[in-house]
């Protein structure tokens, strides 16, 4: 029985990549750089005249990486296959504060995709992020309850959760948020190049600043 359903995990990696405003297509290139693969759990290389202990998604190596410090965190062995989403929290989380370099892999920059940097690795990466419930389900408030020209916000459908409606074919069950959006956010999330998304970033402002 595979460790974990393909399609399942892919998701999780793009929404827990966006929660860390890391690029989830630069996530995923890394992952499938490493062990995200259809049957791929444990590592098939060689390794001190044996199999090389590294396993999951983004191959956590036992024995001198970062498999040993997922296990002091978690309290369980990477090895175990019940730990796969664990491994991804935990490795996108060491991304994101130091970059990419553990993961041999990947031959793109170290912080490729990471707070906004280029993709790299041989190909770049998305610089929007397509609009799917997985994707916005994860994009948060910046602020609950404000007042723009005297009206409150709070309680409120967000221009997100219109954006949403708008563009997925499945409307979400529940407001994904509520309160002002971060404008660059929204403007990434719609917009498939830069020049577009200053002009949708203006217009997404006018609309919340004239939105009853």
């Amino acid at each position: 029985m595979a460790a974990y359903d393909l399609d399942v995990m892919t998701k999780f990696i793009q929404q827990e990549a966006i929660k860390r405003n890391i690029d989830p297509e630069v996530a995923l290139k890394v992952a499938r750089s490493e062990g995200l693969g259809a049957g791929i759990w444990q590592s098939n290389l060689g390794y001190k005249g044996g199999r090389e202990q590294s396993y999951g998604p983004f191959q956590l190596f036992v024995g001198g990486g970062l498999g040993d410090k997922f296990q002091r965190k978690y309290g369980k062995s990477p090895a175990d296959p019940s730990t796969a989403y664990d491994q991804v929290v935990f490795a996108l989380d060491e991304a994101k504060a130091g970059g990419w370099t553990p993961w041999h892999g990947w031959k793109g920059d170290k912080w490729a995709g990471i707070n906004g940097e280029g993709g790299g690795g041989g190909g770049g990466s998305t610089a929007s992020i397509p609009v799917t419930n997985e994707a916005a389900a994860v994009a948060a408030p910046v602020q609950n309850n404000v007042q723009v020209n005297g009206i409150s916000r709070a309680n409120q459908p967000s221009l997100l959760d219109k954006v949403v409606s708008a563009r997925s074919p499945i409307a979400p069950p529940t407001p994904i948020a509520t309160g002002a959006q971060d404008i660059a956010t929204l403007a990434n999330l719609i917009a498939p190049n830069r020049d577009e998304r200053a002009a949708r970033a203006e217009e997404i402002l006018l609309k919340i600043q004239g939105y009853s």
